[in-house]
C-alpha cells in the first residue's frame, strides 16, 4: 500500500509538472488545456488524498512549483507564433490528454470542495446529573 501511496502522491504530480514544463503542447488550445488539467489534477489531488506519508505541505510546494514554471516557460515558449488548433495526431492527443485531466481534476476538486462543507443541524443541551457540565446531542441527519 505504501508504494501505491507514493506513487499517487509523489510520482504523478511530479510527473504532470515535467509534462507541462519540460514539454509543453504546440498549440495554444493545448497549451491551456495541458496547464489548466494539470493545475486542476494537482488541486484535485491536494484536496482528495490524505497528506500522511508524504509531508502536508507538499501539495503547497507542488502547487508552487506549477506556477513557477508556467510562469517562466509559457513567456519563453511564446505564445504569438502557436496555432490555434493541433496540426497532428500527436497534438491532439495532448489535447485529449489535457482535457481528460481537468475533467477528472474538476470533478474530483468539486466533489471534495463539495464534501468539505459543513451542513446546517440542530443542536440542543441537556443537563447532567452535577450540573456542572452539559451534554451536546447534534443531529446530523437532513434538515428541511
Amino acid at each position: 500500500m505504501m508504494p501505491l501511496v507514493l506513487v499517487v502522491q509523489v510520482v504523478l504530480p511530479l510527473a504532470a509538472i515535467l509534462w507541462v514544463v519540460l514539454w509543453p503542447a504546440g498549440n495554444l488550445a493545448g497549451l491551456m488545456l495541458q496547464v489548466a488539467g494539470t493545475g486542476a489534477f494537482l488541486f484535485a489531488l491536494a484536496r482528495v488524498a490524505q497528506w500522511a506519508l508524504p509531508v502536508w505541505w507538499l501539495p503547497w510546494v507542488y502547487g508552487a512549483v506549477w506556477l513557477a514554471g508556467i510562469l517562466i516557460r509559457v513567456p519563453r515558449h511564446g505564445l504569438s507564433g502557436m496555432a490555434v488548433r493541433p496540426g497532428g495526431v500527436t497534438g491532439w492527443c495532448l489535447l485529449a490528454l489535457g482535457l481528460g485531466l481537468l475533467a477528472l481534476g474538476g470533478w474530483f476538486g468539486g466533489r471534495a470542495m463539495a464534501g468539505a462543507s459543513r451542513r446546517p443541524c440542530r443542536s440542543s443541551t441537556s443537563p447532567t446529573p452535577s450540573d456542572r457540565a452539559a451534554i451536546l446531542w447534534v443531529m446530523a441527519g437532513p434538515t428541511p
